[in-house]
């Protein structure tokens, strides 16, 4: 999904000759030095948020980005902030949203899905907690407008929109499909961890019509606990915790598995410096921490190994499977794709054991066709 609706962020209004223009040094492809901050502070804007003015919320620009109260914005809003002094997590929740983050991390994570980086961590000043006013549009979900008099206007949609206090017993209306993993099945129900509304448990009944990823009928009894499916939800989302709802219809989505041909559209790959947590030989897959990232199992990557998946040391022997172990140090090539789990799952073309610590050089996999890379062969 596309959350990004800086609709009246205009670059008229960024580029206003205004001491309160937010992103005013903004210039599209330069440099910023990370160590300029500017610290224009907040008698320079004015926030309204759902229509109410929040008085004495500070605000400035660090690093090219509007930095915001967030708990100012999040109780505005209608959530609950827990803050895990030990940790340096926080919590928002306001059901069924459930969205997290730790302090001087680039790493917002909404309902259940990986981390996602906005390219600014969170700051603090004066014990209080600012991120960037992408996290607004992209984690929130909301629409952000700036005018060049600084005055800043968010707004969340939806039947919740901070106005109201939310019960257990309360329902929302939903969008009308997207896809998810399963994460259980039970007797009657499918517990599946949605990229929108997070843990949701489903109910299945006999009108819910369950549909293969040929297209063909199946059952709830067909379906495993890690596949994808496209849920197409029932018009109401019960408003407990988790949430439940009686869905119109799941469809069976192909297999984020290597081995079973799913490519993307286009040769696309991201390279990974990451130490090994974890291997399962069996399910054919290796659990991986990115380096410089805390150890949480949020920020766990799963890579999903199949038999065209080169793997080697960083001399050039081939190695197995069995041959890894945790606490390797690695360099992998995986695909863009990725379940919207946790940890999230990821096909893996290369995994390269580093020996010498110095980064791999992938030249020589550069003629590899990662496009049918898992393509099944006859």
């Amino acid at each position: 999904m596309n959350y990004k609706k800086y609709a009246a962020i205009t670059l008229a209004a960024m580029m206003a000759a205004s001491p309160a223009a937010s992103l005013a040094d903004y210039v599209p492809g330069k440099e910023i030095d990370p160590n300029v901050m500017s610290t224009r502070m907040a008698q320079s804007y004015t926030l309204t948020i759902n229509g109410n003015a929040i008085e004495n919320a500070a605000i400035y620009e660090s690093e090219g980005h509007t930095m915001l109260p967030l708990r100012k914005i999040c109780e505005a809003l209608g959530y609950e902030v827990t803050w895990e002094e030990e940790s340096k997590r926080i919590e928002l929740i306001r059901l069924p949203h459930y969205i997290t983050l730790t302090q001087g991390e680039d790493g917002y994570t909404f309902a259940r899905t990986a981390p996602m980086q906005l390219g600014k961590a969170t700051e603090v000043k004066e014990d209080v907690t600012y991120v960037p006013h992408a996290f607004v549009t992209d984690i929130l979900h909301g629409e952000l407008t700036m005018n060049a008099s600084g005055e800043i206007t968010i707004t969340q949609t939806g039947e919740m929109t901070g106005t109201e206090e939310p019960t257990p017993d309360a329902d929302i209306n939903v969008p009308a499909s997207m896809p998810e993993t399963i994460s259980e099945i039970s007797e009657g129900t499918i517990t599946v961890e949605s990229s929108e509304w997070g843990t949701v448990i489903l109910n299945i009944s006999e009108e819910t019509a369950i549909t293969g990823a040929d297209g063909e009928v199946i059952t709830a009894a067909d379906l495993m606990v890690g596949d994808m499916v496209e849920v197409e939800f029932g018009d109401v989302m019960g408003m407990s915790e988790p949430p439940v709802n009686n869905p119109v219809s799941i469809t069976l989505l192909p297999a984020l598995d290597p081995e079973m041909g799913v490519v993307a559209e286009e040769a696309q790959y991201i390279d990974l410096c990451a130490t090994i947590v974890e291997v399962d030989t069996e399910a054919g897959q290796v659990t991986v921490l990115a380096t410089g990232m805390e150890d949480d199992v949020l920020n766990y990557s799963v890579l999903n190994t199949g038999a065209p998946t080169i793997i080697r040391n960083d001399k050039g022997e081939t190695l197995t499977l069995a041959d890894l172990k945790a606490g390797d140090k690695i360099d992998a090539r995986h695909s863009t794709m990725m379940t919207m789990s946790i940890p999230a799952q990821l096909p893996c073309f290369i995994i390269e054991v580093d020996t010498d610590g110095a980064e791999a050089d992938f030249a020589a996999d550069a003629e590899l066709d990662y496009v049918n890379f898992f393509a099944e062969t006859e």
